[in-house]
């Protein structure tokens, strides 16, 4: 019974949440979420460098990692990415693909000396790294009998007179009225509607193109202590840019039907700015055991999503309808959750590296709030609620191994599992993602070279409209990151 209430919690949640706005618990997660990659030598280990540093991209997981350079470096990454997304949707299946080039990391760090005995070094650095990568593209597609997109439409303007659905609905049912998907049931009941598609059986189809990253650029400073104790903090400066195009199309196949197809395309551009702290330690062990800490505080993001909405419609008599929403705006403020980061690393003398990160984050610590700015605040009441009881805490686990076959020629591999931020006794169909890796490095005393690959495979769930009125597409996510980094020592 406990778990039948929640359920019918969630998708009331997630009804409120999809009929009020664009900027819901999926935003909040989809910021919040970290894919820890960037340099070569990092993707190609898995991401276990919390107690290893000597990396910049590293200094996004444990900022003590800046303490332990030796030499002043200066290095770059160029990435290559593929997203296949296999979508099941009422029985059919289709494949979509995207590629994307991008720089995953560029940064220096300047390692002065000093002439305390104690504090033998304190380092300063700067880097550019990717966190996230929003790139991929699916499609939804398959026949029905009834429960027509229009049917939230219908629901919308029911109450409302013709003139008035413009003003009330502008990227929804005002769009419908004025490209003759709905009309009124009778002249008797002007207030009341049917849409175009009031029965038969149609084709459904949706694709979803998503463009964008998240990136950081980090301030880092950073000292060791008796050369055992590594100390380090970054300022990070966050940032998102992100566009997603939904277009919708149905097409009646009903040939007595006055109906031949619609489509409604929906755009939105985000752009967000902020800023959190992290602070770390490495202890040297002993010449062949480190141990490592860090603690993420939440990044605090004001974001500003622009959208607009389009439907057109074509009849069988030839005639043509098109509509277009005015341009919408909204700003809010996003808290990403905290994170706690325990590392361990065993180095084998000369001949290699074992190590491993343990990453725990409470996703349902994530806020939503209206904007400082904001004329016409807004609670996001529905939203928060969401988050909390459907979001819960993530154990991610990363492992990495690099072996030295020769004096300047490396090989390396690794292992991640990072665990899906919905509680599964509510969303089951999500599930965690897991990464394997592997890449090979060759270093001399003034410069390096890295070639690493990562393949990641997920699953989860998409309603290509209101859950009330639709059944979910089940998408198999596979994601190919290959990169290639370059450095010099000096």
């Amino acid at each position: 019974m406990k778990q039948r209430s929640a359920h019918i919690l969630l998708m009331a949640l997630l009804f409120s949440a999809f009929s009020t706005s664009a900027q819901n618990e999926t935003e909040a997660l989809r910021y919040s979420f970290k894919d820890n990659s960037g340099s070569a030598r990092v993707t190609a280990m898995g991401g276990a460098f919390g107690a290893l540093g000597g990396d910049l991209t590293a200094l996004s997981i444990n900022p003590a990692g800046i303490a332990v350079f030796r030499h002043s470096e200066m290095s770059m990454s160029l990435g290559l990415n593929s997203r296949a997304v296999g979508t099941t949707f009422r029985a059919t299946t289709s494949d979509e693909m995207q590629y994307g080039l991008n720089v995953p990391h560029i940064g220096l760090v300047g390692v002065t000396t000093s002439n305390n005995p104690s504090w033998s070094r304190v380092n300063f650095g700067i880097s550019f790294n990717r966190i996230n990568s929003f790139n991929e593209r699916f499609r939804s597609t398959g026949e029905t009998q009834g429960n027509s997109f229009l049917e939230q439409y219908v629901n919308q303007a029911n109450g409302f007179f013709g003139e008035e659905l413009s003003g009330e609905y502008p990227f929804g049912a005002g769009l419908a009225w004025d490209t003759y998907l709905i009309d009124p049931i009778d002249t008797n009941n002007l207030d009341q509607y049917i849409s175009a598609n009031p029965y038969g059986q149609y084709q459904q189809s949706k694709l979803v193109t998503r463009n964008g990253h998240a990136s950081e650029t980090v301030v880092a400073l950073g000292g060791v202590y008796e050369e055992r104790l590594y100390l380090g903090a970054t300022l990070g400066f966050p940032s998102i840019s992100f566009s997603e195009e939904t277009q919708y199309s149905e097409s009646q196949l009903d040939p007595d039907h006055q109906l031949e197809s619609f489509t409604q395309t929906e755009t939105i551009t985000t752009s967000g700015r902020g800023i959190n702290l992290k602070l770390g330690a490495i202890l040297k062990v002993s010449d062949y055991l480190r141990l490592g800490l860090a603690y993420h505080t939440p990044s605090v993001l004001t974001i500003t999503d622009t959208y607009d909405t389009e439907i057109s419609s074509t009849f069988k008599d030839g005639e043509r309808y098109n509509a277009l929403s005015p341009i919408g705006s909204f700003e809010y403020r996003l808290r990403t959750p905290s994170r706690y980061v325990l590392s361990a690393a065993y180095i084998l003398g000369k001949s290699g590296i074992i190590s491993a990160d343990y990453e725990f984050i409470n996703y349902s610590g994530a806020a939503m709030r209206t904007s400082y700015n904001a004329i016409d605040p807004y609670s996001f009441e529905a939203e928060n609620e969401i988050i909390d009881q459907v979001f819960r805490g993530a154990h991610n686990v990363r492992l990495g191994a690099e072996m030295r076959i020769s004096k300047p020629l490396s090989i390396r591999a690794g292992f991640a599992l990072q665990q899906s931020a919905e509680d599964p006794t509510l969303v089951s169909s999500v599930s965690d993602r897991m990464s394997y890796s592997a890449g090979v490095g060759y270093r001399k005393s003034g410069y390096f070279f890295d070639i690493g690959y990562r393949l990641t495979q997920w699953e989860d769930t998409y309603f290509i409209y209101n859950p009330n009125l639709v059944p979910q597409s089940n998408l198999n996510h596979r994601q190919g990151q290959f990169v290639i980094s370059f450095g010099l020592r000096y």
